[in-house]
């Protein structure tokens, strides 16, 4: 199995032969923001399905849970979005020296 290889800084996908497509890949991850969400909490403990997260993204409140678990899903959703943002505007970097 091939491994990515770091070269001047950047990680190259190699298994595949695929270019990377920024745009489209931030594009995805918007996307999938319900999920993300979804997943962070429930693994936090507090059980959201997928519905109610996408209710409560869309700014109604869900009955039957506390306000202090459906704040901790808002935050995670704006989470997500300052750090699709900072990687859009290529304020975000993972390399072997900060990692």
């Amino acid at each position: 199995m091939k491994q990515s290889k770091l070269s001047n800084r950047t990680l190259k996908e190699t298994r595949w032969g695929m270019k990377p497509d920024k745009p489209k890949a931030i594009m995805l991850a918007k996307r999938q923001l319900v999920e993300f969400v979804c997943d962070a909490v429930n693994l936090e403990g507090i059980n959201f399905t997928l519905p109610e997260i996408q209710t409560l993204l869309d700014g109604i409140t869900v009955g039957g849970h506390k306000v202090t678990d459906q704040q901790i899903a808002l935050n995670q959703a704006d989470t997500w979005r300052a750090l699709l943002e900072l990687i859009e505007k290529n304020q975000f970097e993972i390399t072997i020296e900060t990692v």
